[in-house]
């Protein structure tokens, strides 16, 4: 399993965009107590049941197209940070929406929405999750992370690279609605700058 948080040790990339001072009034839980680092080559993102957060592994699990896979052959430091029910719970932040969770670099910051739990393949309900993801995300992104970054003096859009991902179970045939994915995505892209992927892996440098 990627290794828990150093508390004494915050990450590089976490000091960067000073995510401690910025978020430590959006939860019960610190970004430094939530946030966890790993290095490993590989490391498999999903929405635990169970703990009602995001969490990640090293192991290939059971109900891997219910994750999302983040290939890391650099073996780059990547922060994952848990919004959702743990690093962003007050009221006040989560009207509007939170993503599930977010991973962290030096140099790149993925939002992540996770639809897993979608099991039709209406377009009309597949078409409604993705635009409530979006929301979601839009929300986590432009209406808490950089506001609040950018009371501490941080333009987050200077400091790294931001895309995002809402990642349906990749078993779910979704080929009849990718059009509308598309057509989502160009939306948020020409309304908010955001590259918005519906995808369930991604590369980091």
């Amino acid at each position: 399993m990627p290794r828990p948080s150093n508390n004494t040790n915050i990450p590089t990339a976490v000091k960067k965009l000073r995510l401690c001072s910025a978020l430590s009034d959006c939860g019960r839980i610190s970004v430094q107590q939530a946030m966890v680092i790993s290095t490993d080559n590989c490391l498999y993102v999903y929405d635990d049941a169970t703990k009602v957060y995001s969490d990640w592994t090293n192991i290939v699990p059971s109900n891997l197209s219910e994750t999302f896979s983040a290939d890391n052959p650099n073996n780059t430091e990547i922060v994952l940070l848990p919004l959702d029910n743990r690093i962003i719970t007050g009221p006040k932040v989560t009207q509007g929406g939170v993503c599930d969770c977010a991973l962290l670099t030096v140099n790149e910051l993925s939002l992540i929405e996770f639809k897993t739990n979608a099991k039709t393949v209406s377009n009309k309900t597949l078409e409604q999750r993705c635009r409530e993801a979006s929301s979601q995300i839009l929300h986590t992104i432009d209406g808490i992370i950089k506001p609040k970054c950018s009371q501490k003096g941080i333009d987050i859009d200077k400091k790294v690279d931001i895309d995002a991902y809402i990642v349906f179970d990749s078993q779910l045939n979704v080929t009849s609605v990718q059009t509308i994915f598309q057509a989502i995505a160009m939306e948020v892209l020409e309304k908010n700058k955001l590259l918005l992927f519906v995808d369930n892996k991604k590369t980091f440098k």
